[in-house]
């Protein structure tokens, strides 16, 4: 590998090889409520990081949200650069490589919520019916804890798009 194998740095692998999956699941009487969480565990990601925007002229430059870790005095990323700095182009192509944005991509979120009221047989029956349930559920709840200092979800990063939050609530009738 040459010169390179002493600057290059393996920090871990980006697919995160252990998986968790936990179904928790409590009934009383005709009360049910059911979560599943899912967890992955022992991978890497790149954290994003201040895009350094190259400011020439009357030209228009747009930054993005990590500009507060940047005015923030982060010391895991350069300081924004003083005066005429003749390498301010290379920050933009170097700066996502840099070992010190390596992140922990372990996680475990909270998928789903169910909640089922199962009505009693005796009331049902009055109204010649078989069964009537009430239901509830929520998926893409959120994470319930992750490894990063940002507390970032690794696969969706900010500026990708996240499972939106959705909600449920039906009645299931048997005649």
């Amino acid at each position: 590998f040459g010169a390179n194998s002493k600057v290059l740095i393996y920090m871990g692998t980006s697919v995160s090889p252990p998986a968790l999956g936990l179904n928790l699941y409590l009934s009383w009487k005709g009360l049910m409520w059911q979560a599943l969480l899912n967890g992955r565990f022992g991978g890497k990601f790149r954290a994003p990081i201040f895009n350094y925007p190259i400011i020439q002229g009357m030209t228009k430059t747009t930054v993005n949200a990590q500009y507060a870790d940047v005015l923030d005095g982060d010391n895991s990323i350069p300081s924004l650069p003083q005066g005429e700095d003749t390498g301010y182009q290379n920050w933009t192509t170097y700066l996502n490589y840099l070992d010190t944005k390596v992140e922990n991509s372990s996680y475990i979120y909270f998928k789903e919520m169910i909640l089922d009221y199962t009505l009693p047989q005796l009331l049902v029956e009055k109204i010649k019916l078989k069964n009537i349930s009430i239901f509830s559920k929520v998926e893409n709840i959120g994470l319930l804890w992750t490894a990063n200092k940002k507390h970032y979800h690794p696969e969706y990063l900010p500026g990708t798009p996240t499972p939106a939050t959705t909600y449920t609530i039906g009645i299931r009738i048997n005649l």
